[in-house]
């Protein structure tokens, strides 16, 4: 199976399960101590990765950053002050559902006093189309004697303060894996201040480190990574279909590795790099045996292949269907899919020496791009751009992606491609069906 099609089928069907297990936690109202009430005097290590807008996932390097387990859907956290004449009502990841003066409040913070006149001390989290106001970044500070991380927002465009200024409140979200839901100090929060500073602490404040755990192998050794994949690459593109184990060989081990590292890391937590190259290790050794067994049943084989085939056409006929059938876009979707799979593999049946070369052709042709691409750069990492999408992220998608380099790579795909189904319909056009005899 297509490594690329591979990555884009898995992360796309997973990135729907990686949140079902968001919820919405109760608040734990407490008082923080002094030492956690002001920002901490210890040095701090800013992180150097450009700060940018987000609206709840931040994508940051190999790691993810995210606050979906904090946001209420159909409620808002509050908290009152001591005197009882003012609240706080907030929530994460969206602007709070409660209305006032039969309003809804776009805005995620919002002062409200005891004669029920509020103000926005952020701006809206619900904009369309664009990233909102709010800026994520990450810095490190000592907590007794141990480095912790801790997650900085800062959110813009509240009400005006004066004189044209608008409030801005800044969140410092300390990483700390024994609280499960949230800890926040709000008793310093008013009206009076142009700018609201918020210390907390939560475990979702945490990195969720090697959310992409094949980008993160990957960049390990970017030269070494890019010289497998060139070889097997062009190996595909240029010997596919002429020597049939070997890409049975190549293609399974590939796939086993891909599919069994995503499934890991989904249903698993994993920290140290030890165990993640023992984890490497079995796979491979597991996908090697997985397709020397496959050598004997190369039909299974040309299935996959076909109907690898399929599901990169079918992306082709849900675009060109989907204005012209009234059906649920996602049920259409995974109907499209289906059908096209099984059509295609069906179909590779039948012409077993087409399907081999351009398969693999296709397939090389990727892997040489996706190779060279750590050492060129500018690559827009599917994976990610289907979880930016998905959430929103408008910002962080015009971060990574660059429509000059995404051309490049797609015309440099097709061109290498071609080449190689031109040079191995040529070296094959003297073989009697010797393909076909392996699937009998």
């Amino acid at each position: 199976m297509s490594k690329g099609l591979l990555i884009f089928t898995t992360l796309f069907l997973l990135s729907n399960c990686k949140f079902l297990n968001q919820f919405s936690p109760e608040m734990n109202a407490f008082l923080l101590q002094n030492n956690f009430m002001a920002e901490s005097n210890d040095s701090k290590t800013e992180d150097k990765n450009p700060i940018i807008n987000v609206k709840c996932f931040w994508v940051n390097k190999t790691n993810v950053y995210q606050l979906f387990a904090l946001q209420k859907k159909n409620a808002d956290y509050e908290y009152e002050s001591k005197d009882k004449k003012s609240k706080i009502i907030y929530n994460f990841c969206q602007d709070i559902v409660t209305t006032l003066d039969g309003e809804k409040i776009n805005s995620n913070i919002v002062y409200l006093d005891d004669k029920k006149k509020y103000k926005r001390l952020t701006g809206s989290l619900s904009t369309k189309g664009q990233s909102p106001k709010n800026t994520w970044s990450v810095y490190n500070k000592k907590v007794e004697n141990k480095t912790v991380s801790v997650l900085k927002i800062n959110f813009e465009e509240g009400d005006e303060y004066k004189n044209g200024e608008k409030y801005k409140t800044i969140i410092h979200l300390e990483c700390n894996k024994t609280v499960n839901n949230i800890e926040l100090n709000l008793q310093n929060v008013s009206i009076n201040n142009r700018e609201n500073i918020i210390y907390g602490r939560s475990k979702h404040a945490c990195p969720i480190n090697h959310y992409y755990i094949l980008e993160f192998l990957m960049n390990l050794s970017p030269v070494v990574t890019c010289i497998l994949a060139c070889v097997f690459g062009a190996f595909l593109v240029f010997l596919g279909a002429k020597a049939v184990k070997g890409t049975v060989i190549i293609i399974t081990t590939l796939a086993v590795v891909i599919a069994g590292l995503l499934l890991i890391f989904t249903l698993f937590t994993i920290e140290t790099e030890r165990s993640i190259f023992i984890i490497l290790g079995i796979l491979t050794i597991v996908g090697f045996i997985v397709g020397c067994i496959l050598i004997k049943a190369v039909k299974l084989f040309i299935m996959i292949l076909g109907a690898s085939l399929g599901f990169s056409i079918s992306t082709f006929v849900y675009d060109a269907i989907l204005p012209l059938i009234k059906w649920d876009a996602q049920l259409l979707y995974y109907v499209t899919v289906v059908a096209c799979c099984i059509l295609f593999a069906l179909i590779a049946l039948c012409v077993v020496k087409h399907v081999l070369i351009f398969g693999t052709a296709i397939i090389g042709g990727y892997l040489i791009i996706r190779g060279s691409s750590l050492i060129i750069g500018k690559y827009p990492n599917e994976s990610q751009l289907l979880d930016l999408v998905k959430h929103e992220e408008w910002e962080q998608i015009d971060a990574i992606s660059n429509d000059s380099y995404v051309y490049f790579y797609l015309f440099a795909w097709f061109l290498i491609s071609l080449i190689g189904i031109i040079i191995q319909y040529k070296s094959n056009k003297d073989d009697k069906d010797e393909n076909e005899k392996l699937i009998k």
